[in-house]
């Protein structure tokens, strides 16, 4: 953002050049790539720009170099660097304190998960509880994945079908078959996946009627809490719940 001004001075400057210029190649693909992100209709996440951002600065640089040149002066340059600089290890230095308190005190692993992963609270208990033939179905909650020691399932309503997970869906006896095919024993899932009577969701009314039917049954119930923000979580703390829901197949058989 800094260097962007320097760049437009530069570009319009030696505008005569740029049709010969090799950087316009390099230009145009950023440019290109931005505009098909841009009106693709996905997700509109800054990361998704992350192998942009070097050629954009590639050029950008030249044309503001070339212009701190025509001027006779790099001082404005080297400012914007300097001040880029300070502002990223500043804001570096803020993120590292929330990894040093533990790095440098006895807090412990479970205690750093628990600060710092949102809806942290069941792993634990699942890990300790669930046995090796278990099987975890869990959707929403992906960050969590990556912590059990069991056999976990993460499913997603638009990315997969092999559990039709889609609003639309309000068949409670193909949802019952598509989790004993998966060999799903457990199910985790928020305050809105339980749905009532009134639920707009499928599977969570459908879940609901299981329910209510005695074919699953609530096993535990977590009290979570939501993390906006690990640098500066006394901003924000959401708290809600989980549950870990168990598919009684005596009660449904196949």
């Amino acid at each position: 953002i800094l260097i962007f001004p320097f760049a437009i001075a530069g570009m319009w400057k030696f505008r005569e050049r740029l049709k010969h210029s090799p950087l316009l190649p390099v230009t145009m693909i950023a440019v290109i790539m931005y505009v098909l992100w841009f009106f693709s209709g996905t997700s509109q996440r800054v990361r998704h720009l992350l192998p942009l951002y070097p050629l954009f600065l590639i050029c950008a640089g030249v044309a503001a170099v070339r212009w701190s040149g025509a001027m006779g002066t790099l001082r404005p340059l080297i400012a914007t660097v300097v001040v880029t600089l300070m502002v990223q290890l500043a804001a570096h230095s803020l993120f590292s304190i929330n990894f040093a308190k533990y790095i440098f005190t006895d807090e412990t692993r479970q205690d750093f998960l628990s600060r710092n992963v949102r809806e942290y609270a069941p792993v634990e208990y699942i890990n300790a509880q669930l046995k090796p033939d278990d099987r975890l179905l869990i959707y929403y909650t992906r960050q969590l994945n990556y912590l059990f020691n069991i056999n976990v399932l993460y499913v997603h309503p638009y990315m997969q079908t092999i559990i039709n997970l889609l609003p639309s869906n309000r068949d409670k006896a193909l949802f019952l078959r598509q989790l004993k095919k998966q060999k799903i024993s457990h199910i985790l899932v928020g305050e809105d996946g339980i749905g009532d009577s009134d639920s707009k969701n499928g599977p969570a009314t459908s879940v609901r009627t299981l329910i209510d039917q005695e074919c699953i049954e609530i096993q535990k119930e977590f009290e979570t809490h939501t993390i906006a923000s690990r640098t500066l979580p006394s901003w924000n703390h959401f708290e809600g719940k989980l549950y870990l829901l168990r598919i009684t197949d005596d009660v449904c058989p196949d």
